[in-house]
């Protein structure tokens, strides 16, 4: 009977586990001292037999970034659903980005998208620069 229950119990932290756990994209990579540029949370409910897609654009428009991407990080907060993501523009390097995420038909979407990065080279050297010259 014990054995029976350690099963059972073992098997409810497995089942809960996997429904809460989220599942995580990752572009680039997050160094020391790179900094959160961008957020944002991403929830659209299912639209019946349609493919639901949506893309993430940084930064907005009539907005600039002078800092250059690091890495994006894209957590898939409802894995079973399988939506899924892609870089259409930009991305670690530069200093745009779209991301498009999309969900399956009869499925909805529930992603946090993190955008990371750090000031550029060039950046660094104008700015010393500039500040030499006070």
């Amino acid at each position: 009977m014990n054995l029976v229950l350690v099963f059972f119990c073992n098997l409810c932290i497995v089942t809960i586990l996997y429904e809460t756990t989220a599942t995580c994209t990752i572009y680039g990579s997050k160094e020391p001292g790179d900094e959160l540029l961008h957020h944002e949370h991403v929830f659209r409910a299912p639209h019946g037999q349609v493919a639901q897609s949506y893309d993430v654009v940084f930064p907005k428009k009539g907005k600039r970034n002078e800092k250059v991407i690091t890495a994006i990080v894209a957590s898939d907060l409802s894995p079973r659903n399988n939506a899924t993501t892609s870089i259409k523009s930009g991305g670690p390097g530069k200093n745009y980005v779209t991301v498009h995420l999309k969900a399956l038909p009869r499925k909805f979407m529930n992603y946090i998208i993190l955008i990371y990065g750090r000031i550029s080279e060039a950046n660094l050297d104008n700015l010393v620069k500039g500040r030499s010259k006070l």
